[in-house]
Formats: C-alpha cells, sequence, structure tokens
C-alpha cells in the first residue's frame, strides 16, 4: 500500500529524529524476514535500550543525505530496510543485530533473507565487515576482568621474583644445618 505525502513527511521526520538523537545507527536488509522472528528481535533490542523500524529505502536515503550522511551504493539494496539504533551499549547492539542475522540464515531456506547493510557511528559510516567486527568485541565484564589480569601478572611476577631469593636462602641454610648434624 502506497504511503500518502503526509505520512512519508511524518515518517522522514521521525527517520531524522533517530538519526540525530542516536550516535550509533545500524541498517539491517530485511528481504524475506519472518514478522514473528521481527517481533522477537525488536523485544530483544529494547532490553538493550536500543530501537527498531522498517522504513521505506528512499525514505531513509532522504534523511541520511539530509543529515549529511554518506551511503555507499544505496542502489544495491532493494525493498524496505531496518533502522537498529542505540544510544549506548553500541557493541550490544552489535551483538544482538549478528545474532539475528545468523539465527534466520541457520533456518532452512532462509540463508541471506536478512543481512547487515552497515551503519553510523559518531557520523561516520562503517561497512559491514566492521559491523561484524564490532560484534565480536568481548563484553565490559570480560575486558574488565583481561585489565585486571594485564595489571595483576607482572606484579605476581615481582612478588615471586622477590620472594625466590628469600625462599632460596632459607632452604640452603636448612640444608647446611642437616649437613651438620
Amino acid at each position: 500500500m502506497a504511503l500518502t505525502r503526509e505520512q512519508k513527511q511524518m515518517s522522514l521526520k521521525e527517520i531524522e529524529r533517530v538519526i540525530k538523537e542516536n550516535p550509533t545507527v545500524f541498517l539491517v536488509d530485511l528481504m524475506r524476514a519472518k514478522t514473528l522472528d521481527i517481533t522477537m528481535f525488536k523485544a530483544g533490542l529494547r532490553t538493550l535500550g536500543a530501537g527498531y523500524m522498517v522504513v521505506k529505502k528512499t525514505l531513509a536515503h532522504k534523511a541520511f543525505e539530509r543529515a549529511k550522511l554518506e551511503f555507499p551504493n544505496w542502489d544495491a539494496y532493494k525493498g524496505s530496510i531496518g533502522l537498529v539504533w542505540a544510544p549506548q551499549n553500541e557493541v550490544d547492539v552489535a551483538k544482538a543485530v549478528q545474532k539475528f542475522v545468523k539465527g534466520i540464515s541457520a533456518k532452512p531456506k532462509m540463508k541471506d533473507a536478512v543481512s547487515v547493510v552497515g551503519g553510523f557511528m559518531e557520523q561516520v559510516f562503517i561497512s559491514k565487515p566492521q559491523v561484524v567486527m564490532l560484534s565480536q568485541i568481548p563484553g565490559r565484564e570480560t575486558l574488565v576482568a583481561q585489565l585486571v589480569n594485564v595489571i595483576a601478572s607482572p606484579l605476581s611476577g615481582l612478588v615471586y621474583a622477590l620472594n625466590y631469593p628469600v625462599q632460596n636462602f632459607v632452604m640452603t641454610l636448612a640444608a647446611v644445618e642437616k649437613s651438620k648434624k
């Protein structure tokens, strides 16, 4: 069903608002996605504080042009585009998007039904491989644990290095005492 001029203007304003208010916007091609899958995906995004909407490609293109954001090769994508935006937790949202894409692609006859097109982070275009790389970054807790390990490892080595001569000296004294008996 064709949208009226007023509906298109409202949709365009909403897309522009999303682009303006959110530092990260991912674009997902929804070629043959099922409604139930998309509904579950949207619910998962809400728990992360992210949002999702399906928009016409031409309206999205116009909104990105107005925001002076260059998206290469718009003509390669047909139909509707899904916008996933994240005011924060970009890595977690990228992981959720990638998990959704992999989950759909794993279903029989659904290969390439959904794919990541690209996105924008801080007004800079990021390609599909960059979104995939972003989704592979470990979570915050893992990164904090790795940082603690990096800091603690040299300290434990220093403790061992300082303790070893004293321990060796005590063992030598014990051996000398044992040999005198």
